[in-house]
């Protein structure tokens, strides 16, 4: 942590936490914090900003014949709820919209550990552009858009293959 230039804001609508300069780059970080359900014990989490694009390629290499389905995991960081809206590449039309798919992590901080993943099966031969949305993502301002470059967690586009292979995706990426 840089102290120097640290300095807290207010707390920050919707999080547990605050804002602050945690490693001197000039840009707002979050520090968010969760006290367990009995004791005394506190987890504090520390979501540097960083000037990045929104990420276009999971992990590992697309299958290039096309995906038989898609299988998203839930492993952000801050613990969110994340939606995840799928259009139709060509149209621009929506296919699918979740209502919001829960962290997949387990009591020792495994990801993805417990539950299911969200999934699609993607129909023969369309064209598919995926979009994660965090709502409480700084920059987004609560909202379930993914028209909104601040909402953007993760973006893809993949083509559906009957019998392809199952594309695991973990959000974020590794």
């Amino acid at each position: 942590m840089n102290a120097a230039p640290f300095s807290w804001s207010g707390a920050v609508p919707g999080d547990l936490g605050a804002a602050g300069d945690v490693d001197g780059d000039g840009r707002a970080d979050l520090l968010t914090y969760v006290r367990a359900s009995s004791g005394n014990e506190v987890a504090y989490y520390v979501a540097a900003s960083r000037p990045r694009e929104t990420t276009t390629t999971p992990p590992g290499t697309v299958p290039p014949d096309g995906v038989g389905r898609l299988e998203v995991f839930n492993c952000s960081v801050e613990r969110r709820n994340l939606h995840i809206w799928v259009f139709d590449a060509a149209t621009g039309a929506v296919v699918v919209s979740s209502d919001g798919v829960a962290p997949l992590y387990n009591s020792t901080g495994t990801c993805p550990a417990s539950g299911e993943p969200w999934d699609f099966n993607p129909d023969d031969g369309r064209w598919y552009d995926m979009v994660v949305v965090d709502p409480l993502q700084i920059g987004c301002g609560g909202v379930n858009d993914p028209g909104v470059a601040g909402c953007r967690k993760q973006t893809l586009r993949l083509r559906g293959a009957e019998g392809g292979p199952t594309w695991q995706v973990v959000v974020p990426p590794a």
